[in-house]
């Protein structure tokens, strides 16, 4: 493979309007392609996936490849024009992720993205930098200040900060943890800063003392006075005066954060831009399909703009109404996507054999598994194969689902005289030699043979039983083991406070299929809870008709939660006394 992007790769690249395709790349060898372009052209690439199914197994094939050598812009977890606050920990990482690309002085980044995120409107290179500051020990801030600066930008603020996002404020002493620092304490002296340490956020103990640090927002849409009096004259400019009765004007006016403002993301930039817009001169390479997932993703989200349209026109509760944009103004449309990265160097990705392309000849790996009734498996073939590989110089990592099943598959080798040695990192596999199978966790689902490299996922040796859907059934068992919660139970959800559960459902997010709680909050905001992640949630103790539902987003949770603590702090201490 080396010598075919070699002997191929530099000189293509640097002619005019290069775009190409990479015929025959297997499913799970893109990670490998990556770390071979990246070697050879050491300049900035963006890896763009259909959908985020497949984002994921990328991410988490880069992350055996190159470690922490790559960055992720992940898709908000939401759907367009939903209420719903995304993922915290998917908006620190794109923020922090913005902020690395303009940062960096070098021009070898690796980016890993979906074909959603790629063509989302998001803030400039300028509205973003202007966020973010450096403070030094010595200088002189005002504390209240620098409070409203995190709250503005997507901090929460917490007794103690455990987790990206978190603030506190303890007299003089005021801690953050941002998604591009380590856990910083500031201690002010007045209103100068008298010390700045690293702090550990399992013991509290700071552990390294500071010069300086650099400050960064938390989140992409910061409500400051400038970019509130901006949502505030588009927004009218948009949908009227009269819209100011609107539940997200009356909020973002108050500085308050909105269940879903993401839909409304340009109305809070001076310029709006997309990712590739911050990456200096990138090459972008395509995930197999990803145009096509991308022209499927813009139809839904124009027939739910629609819908949203119709129900607005019938509807003339000016609270309740959508107020949604037309999606060309949160999304570049087809014509506009494919004329912007017609300026960018192009490889797309394809599993097949096709007419034009360069042509890397992988293919799958045979499956072993012989009876699926008896989990018969065919270890004679596996051991002739390993044997035949060896033969032509390949070398050869079986990957493991987790640390449990890589212990089992090495004695099992072991057993039928595979020699094997387990390794932790993609050097130890490249590097190695050929003679003893290599052995690793790396989530990969079906196998491969590209070039050199031989890669057998423990499902081809196994069949479905390590990889098993989940179902309705298993959902249906979840919800069993949770004290019997029934439609129209209250439950408590750990960051959003108290919902009534409202039914099991089933949604579908990029050809993803997940059973969800579907519970309902004030205001009849909708939180969509994936089975797996129950344990967040218990079951409400009081029942009637006046439990106040919590509001998406509000602070009364986190009050109360506060107010809990202090009161069990009390109880502790009156307890030991």
């Amino acid at each position: 493979m080396k010598d075919i992007i070699n002997n191929n790769l530099e000189g293509i690249v640097n002619s005019p309007n290069f775009n190409i395709k990479f015929l025959e790349v297997p499913h799970g060898s893109e990670s490998i392609l990556l770390e071979q372009i990246q070697s050879k052209l050491k300049r900035n690439i963006i890896f763009i996936t259909s959908d985020i199914k497949r984002y994921n197994q990328i991410k988490d094939l880069l992350s055996f490849t190159l470690k922490e050598e790559f960055l992720t812009f992940p898709q908000f977890d939401t759907s367009p024009y939903d209420k719903i606050i995304p993922n915290k920990k998917i908006s620190s990482e794109r923020i922090k992720t913005l902020i690395d690309i303009n940062e960096s002085v070098d021009e070898d980044l690796i980016i890993l993205s979906t074909v959603r995120a790629s063509a989302q409107y998001i803030l400039s290179k300028d509205d973003c930098l202007e966020r973010t500051f450096e403070l030094k020990v010595g200088m002189s801030l005002n504390t209240d200040d620098l409070a409203t600066y995190f709250i503005s930008n997507g901090y929460i603020k917490t007794e103690t900060v455990r987790e990206y996002g978190d603030f506190s404020v303890r007299g003089g002493i005021i801690d953050f943890y941002s998604p591009s620092n380590k856990p910083v304490r500031l201690d002010f002296f007045g209103n100068t800063v008298d010390a700045i340490k690293i702090f550990d956020t399992s013991s509290q103990v700071s552990i390294k003392n500071l010069n300086a640090v650099k400050i960064y927002p938390n989140t992409e849409i910061c409500l400051n006075d400038k970019s509130v009096e901006l949502f505030r004259t588009r927004f009218n400019k948009e949908f009227g005066t009269r819209k100011q009765e609107a539940r997200i004007y009356k909020d973002i006016s108050e500085k308050i954060i909105f269940p879903g403002m993401e839909s409304w993301m340009p109305f809070f930039f001076t310029r709006k831009a997309t990712i590739l817009d911050h990456i200096k001169n990138p090459l972008v390479i395509f995930d197999y399909n990803a145009e096509d997932a991308y022209e499927k993703f813009v139809n839904n989200t124009i027939d739910h703009y629609l819908a949203r349209m119709d129900y607005d026109k019938v509807d003339s509760n000016q609270n309740k109404k959508y107020y949604c944009l037309d999606p060309g103004k949160l999304f570049l449309n087809i014509n506009k996507y494919n004329h912007s990265i017609s300026k960018f160097k192009r490889i797309y990705f394809s599993p097949f054999n096709e007419p034009e392309g360069l042509n890397f000849f992988g293919k799958k790996i045979t499956k072993y598994l012989k009876n699926k009734e008896t989990n018969q498996i065919d270890f004679d073939k596996l051991k002739n194969d390993i044997s035949n590989f060896k033969k032509e110089e390949k070398k050869i990592l079986i990957a493991c689902s987790s640390r449990g099943s890589l212990s089992r598959l090495g004695q099992i080798l072991d057993n039928h005289k595979i020699e094997s040695t387990e390794i932790n990192n993609w050097k130890e596999y490249a590097e190695g030699d050929i003679e003893k199978v290599k052995i690793s966790v790396i989530p990969l689902s079906d196998g491969f043979e590209i070039d050199e490299y031989v890669c057998i996922s423990e499902q081809d040796i196994f069949g479905e039983k390590f990889y098993r859907q989940r179902s309705t059934n298993k959902a249906k068992k979840f919800i069993k083991e949770l004290s019997n919660v029934i439609p129209g139970d209250y439950v408590v959800h750990i960051d959003h406070g108290i919902g009534r559960f409202e039914n099991l459902e089933t949604i579908e997010i990029e050809k993803s299929k997940h059973e969800c709680l579907l519970l309902k909050y004030s205001n009849n905001d909708r939180l969509y809870l994936p089975v797996e992640n129950l344990e967040v949630i218990t079951k409400y103790g009081s029942e009637g008709s006046d439990v106040l539902l919590d509001k998406l987003g509000g602070g009364n949770w986190e009050k109360k939660k506060t107010k809990i603590k202090n009161k069990i702090k009390l109880l502790a201490k009156d307890l030991i006394e």
